[in-house]
């Protein structure tokens, strides 16, 4: 009887063990549930969950996931522009926005705003994030141009 009783229990505890390994299909997005995308070049990608880069003091980074092969790489944008903490409202196309192609994370800034807009949507200091919505802003380098749209949120110390 203690050996039937000791071999049930131990099924039990195997079947609920193996419940605590049971995955869901939503467990890749943030826990808000709610994945940013941008369109770059008129292609969609999103805002990467995982990669969050602290900007300031002239700059912030768009990191967006992109497929290549099946398999998930990071792009990185690094955007920096002329003066102080981004105030709500503001256009930062203004105040001589400049971006890196995406290429490479440590790749100079070379291109420029040819046209379009970079608004701050939100700054909250609280939480160290700036909102900022990308309204069909192109970004060229000699003949090559990057055109972005679309609104993402960014890690951001007001601080700096």
């Amino acid at each position: 009887m203690v050996r039937k009783l000791f071999s049930f229990l131990t099924l039990v505890f195997f079947f609920l063990f193996s419940l605590s390994f049971t995955s869901c299909s939503n467990d890749d997005e943030p826990e808000n549930g709610s994945l940013e995308y941008v369109e770059i070049n008129g292609e969609l990608y999103p805002v990467s969950p995982w990669v969050a880069m602290l900007g300031g003091d002239g700059g912030f980074t768009l990191a967006v996931d992109v497929e290549h092969n099946g398999i998930i790489d990071v792009e990185y944008f690094y955007f920096e522009y002329d003066g102080g903490n981004p105030q709500e409202g503001e256009n930062l196309a203004e105040r001589d926005l400049k971006s890196s192609s995406g290429r490479g994370m440590m790749e100079e800034c070379n291109y420029t705003v040819k046209s379009g807009k970079a608004i701050v949507v939100k700054t909250d200091e609280s939480s160290s994030h700036l909102t900022i919505r990308f309204e069909n802003l192109i970004m060229e380098y000699g003949s090559e141009t990057i055109t972005f749209n679309g609104t993402a949120t960014f890690l951001f110390d007001f601080e700096l």
